[in-house]
């Protein structure tokens, strides 16, 4: 099984950047079938080009953008994917632990201001 979401960032134009992972491929294709002709696997690029990386039933990596297949060069894919499998206990995402307890949230009455009523107003007094 591979892993869910790593990155192997090999920042030279002639390296591979793999990403696996559902909202990886998610941004450049569109779901398919399960058992279809292509499993989707993450994303893929290499300077400019850019696209989902999938394989093919026969094992044959291939780049998707939308309905568009673009064949790889499936040596230097699978030696990505092993570094990318080899780093991967290293880069294991860091979680940030549960809550112990649960917060308390306390909800205070709004305070509402009261105003002398005029008609009970006292005759003898007057502001000026």
């Amino acid at each position: 099984m591979l892993p869910s979401v790593r990155d192997l960032d090999m920042s030279t134009p002639r390296h591979w950047r793999i990403e696996l992972g559902h909202d990886r491929w998610a941004k450049f294709t569109y779901a398919r079938p399960a058992g279809g002709a292509l499993r989707l696997l993450g994303s893929i690029s290499r300077g400019m080009q850019v696209g989902a990386l999938a394989q093919t039933q026969d094992g044959q990596y291939v780049q998707v953008n939308g309905d568009h297949v673009t064949s790889l060069p499936g040596g230097q894919v699978r030696r990505a994917l092993a570094l990318l499998k080899e780093a991967a206990p290293r880069c294991s995402p860091t979680r940030s632990p549960p809550p112990e307890r649960a917060v308390a949230v306390t909800v205070k009455r709004r305070r509402t201001i009261v105003r002398p009523d005029p008609s009970n107003a006292d005759p003898q007094r007057h502001d000026t």
